[in-house]
């Protein structure tokens, strides 16, 4: 009987030790998270575009239920050469990352939630909180 509790014990404390570990690394994610939303601009090949100036610039364009601006416009105000020979990283807040060529861009918008979504790609490729386009 003695050791049934003593085994009761040790996996008690190991599941209070594993319940610890997943609440750190959440309140870690979540607040890694909010750190890079703190602004409301988005970063495209380097340089900082603001959000509301982008919203007032584009009209909004319609996929399913989602509005936005194309993507594709927002990549040919920017200063980058021949936009078609190039693929784009599109990063979220909290580090997901889908890369997608020229001919996607053109399929896809962003909101003013700071979701992509493309027509042409499966949800896998739509990203929250996208706050860094690279290019490639």
């Amino acid at each position: 009987m003695g050791k049934n509790r003593g085994v009761e014990r040790i996996a008690s404390i190991f599941a209070i030790f594993l319940l610890l570990i997943g609440t750190v690394s959440t309140i870690y994610v979540y607040s890694f998270r909010e750190e890079k939303q703190a602004g409301n601009a988005i970063i495209i090949n380097g340089v900082e575009y603001d959000m509301n100036e982008i919203f007032s610039s584009f009209e909004k364009k319609y996929i399913n239920e989602f509005s936005g601006i194309l993507l594709s416009d927002l990549i040919n105000e920017t200063s980058i050469q021949s936009p078609e020979n190039h693929e784009y990283a599109i990063i979220g807040a909290d580090g997901y990352t889908k890369t997608v060529k020229w001919g996607d861009m053109k399929e896809g918008i962003l909101t003013n939630e700071r979701r992509v979504i493309f027509q042409n790609l499966p949800r896998q490729f739509w990203i929250r909180d996208v706050v860094k386009i690279e290019v490639k």
